[in-house]
């Protein structure tokens, strides 16, 4: 019979892991904000390297530099905080994203632009 430890190692994403590197700005729903890094993309999630420390199932709002994808177009995700290791956390985003390359031109709900256009204003 498995133990609970048996499922420590499972994914839970849906679709291919992609590498990326895209630096982010994000905004806990706590209020703590910060700077990190997207290592990899799935459809139903990312990890996000950084060294600010984040809460399991906080809400995060990801702001992508907006030189990444098209100068003046920011792009922002949602995302809940799922694991946490000593280099980032895990993330599974609140909607189902459909990144259409690797992490270059994701979909957004458009809620989540609103969000961070509210905590964050440049």
């Amino acid at each position: 019979m498995p133990t609970g430890d048996a499922a420590v190692g499972m994914e839970h994403r849906w679709g291919q892991r992609e590498a990326t590197d895209v630096a982010v700005y994000f905004v806990a729903n706590s209020g703590t904000a910060g700077t990190g890094r997207v290592l990899d993309v799935s459809l139903t999630g990312a990890y996000l390297e950084t060294s600010v420390p984040l809460r399991l199932l906080s809400v995060i709002y990801l702001k992508l530099d907006a030189t990444a994808l098209t100068p003046g177009e920011a792009q922002c995700l949602a995302a809940t905080v799922v694991r946490s290791d000593g280099r980032g956390v895990g993330l599974e985003w609140l909607a189902p994203q459909r990144p259409k390359s690797a992490f270059g031109d994701p979909l957004v709900p458009a809620e989540a632009g609103r969000q961070i256009e509210r905590t964050h204003r440049p």
